[in-house]
């Protein structure tokens, strides 16, 4: 499993073959896999699809395994040789997690709204920022000390991504207060 783990790293050809009592772990377990029989005829079978399979895994540009899958969903950038299909797909999917991260937030924070409406106050805007890690802390501080619902998650080495969803329109001017105040730091999406 480690060399199988190694090679998909390395984003080479591979054809995973296991016997056909084998069970695989969870992880490869839907992944392509030639199963063989461990008998002189399995082996011979094998051999003959081998000799159909590797001449079109040599020629595959970017062989597709599952590290490769998760590195592609997960990228900031498109990568520069990413097509235009690509790109269009990658942000796509972008906005489905923004859109699914919203409606999580919604459903988390129903009491709050249902106690806001009874005020008048409530407004309907979800703020969204990539926030630098030197100012992580405070904005999640701020939110906290506010009781304003907020979710926020890493998406680079000191980058992290915070989606905001103000109660009232103080919450949400305290929130552009300081996202103005820290704009160096605070990239608003």
């Amino acid at each position: 499993m480690y060399e199988l783990g190694i090679r998909h790293c390395s984003r080479k050809p591979t054809i995973v073959v296991a016997r056909d009592d084998v069970t695989l772990p969870f992880d490869l377990s839907d992944e392509r896999t030639i199963f063989y029989h461990n008998d002189i005829y399995g082996v011979e079978e094998l051999k003959q699809r081998l000799d159909t399979i590797i001449p079109n895994a040599l020629s595959d540009d970017k062989p597709d395994n599952p590290v490769y899958r998760v590195v592609d969903v997960d990228l900031i950038k498109v990568p520069e040789d990413a097509t235009d299909a690509d790109t269009v797909i990658n942000k796509r999917l972008s906005q489905f997690e923004i859109q699914l991260e919203e409606i999580s937030r919604y459903i988390k924070v129903g009491m709050n709204q249902n106690s806001a409406r009874s005020q008048g106050e409530l407004i309907d805007n979800s703020l969204k920022f990539y926030v630098n890690e030197r100012v992580v802390d405070d904005l999640a501080t701020l939110c906290s000390d506010y009781q304003i619902p907020y979710d926020h998650k890493s998406v680079y080495k000191d980058e992290y991504q915070f989606s905001i969803l103000p109660n009232t329109k103080k919450q949400q001017a305290m929130i552009s207060k300081f996202a103005n105040e820290n704009s160096s730091a605070v990239k608003r999406i």
